[in-house]
């Protein structure tokens, strides 16, 4: 589909850009007209769904059968139509849903623990390496014992030449002093066991803080599906969905019944890379810079 065709079938020509007072408010407007065209027809013809996600450049989702299927069910849901309603909700909603969906299927979940498992392992190995490679410097010279006489020269070298720029100002002296010989810091950095240590914590932090599953847990699917559900309207949208929502949807998609009690023990049970997770849309160009696809995925730069 093309975008003249999906203008035509949205009528997104009867939005005027001379009747609006900026370029936000015509695309809001035609965001608007989008959204109530595919309400009030999509029951009509399945192709108005297609035209619905390639509208936001989302159509890929639509490939998948199942995500298809799980769509159609949730547009049959009257309590979802209606909390869509009541919510100004439109196709963009609908496509982090079934995005959130499409991320919580039993491959997307093998897929996440396969890649979590390989992180962890490649950090193991690092660290065996590196004892490997200490041990081997124990018979002849030790490579902590080098390292650490390196730094403490560094350090000693540093200071003296400080002190001949220093020589008349005693106070300043003893403050260089203090810095570049009685520093807990300088003691720090010449212990290579420390330096290395921080190392693999700092190393290890991005793997943890961009966790997506949280370790031991039943229902894996259902939820990963409701923490990414929340955190993809906090960071997309300017709604938060209420958690009878949540459940209903639950309901639809996985067969399960699930209370508002579960569904917030859920959001604010996991751990803080699971529960607390910002996304962002990423648009996808052709040579020509045209945007062919956007996805919804984790900013993985989101700091708490």
């Amino acid at each position: 589909m093309n975008s003249e065709e999906i203008a035509e079938l949205f009528k997104l020509d009867d939005v005027d850009f001379d009747q609006c007072g900026s370029a936000e408010e015509y695309e809001l407007k035609l965001l608007k007209q989008a959204d109530n065209f595919f309400f009030d027809n999509y029951f009509k013809n399945e192709e108005i769904l297609f035209f619905a996600f390639d509208f936001y450049y989302s159509i890929k989702l639509l490939e998948n059968n199942e995500n298809l299927k799980i769509l159609k069910n949730i547009l049959k849901n009257n309590k979802i139509l209606e909390y869509f309603k009541e919510n100004n909700f439109g196709i963009m909603e609908l496509v982090l849903i079934i995005t959130a969906f499409d991320k919580s299927t039993d491959y997307y979940i093998f897929t996440i623990k396969n890649q979590e498992k390989n992180q962890d392992k490649k950090i193991q190995e690092i660290y065996k390496k590196y004892i490997n490679f200490i041990n081997s410097t124990e018979d002849t010279y030790d490579f902590r014992i080098w390292y650490k006489n390196q730094i403490e020269l560094l350090t000693s070298n540093l200071f003296l030449g400080l002190r001949a720029r220093l020589i008349k100002n005693e106070d300043q002296m003893k403050i260089c002093e203090n810095i570049t010989l009685n520093n807990k810091s300088i003691e720090n950095i010449s212990d290579l066991e420390y330096i290395f240590s921080k190392y693999i914590q700092d190393l290890s932090y991005p793997m943890i803080s961009q966790k997506e599953l949280k370790e031991n847990e039943k229902n894996k699917k259902e939820n990963k599906f409701i923490r990414d559900l929340d955190n993809m309207f906090n960071s997309l949208t300017n709604n938060r969905i209420s958690y009878n929502f949540i459940s209903e949807l639950v309901s639809i998609i996985y067969n399960k019944q699930m209370n508002e009690s579960q569904i917030k023990k859920v959001i604010y049970d996991g751990s803080i890379s699971t529960s607390i997770t910002q996304y962002k849309k990423k648009y996808i160009h052709d040579r020509d810079h045209n945007i062919i696809a956007m996805e919804i995925i984790r900013d993985n730069d989101f700091h708490i």
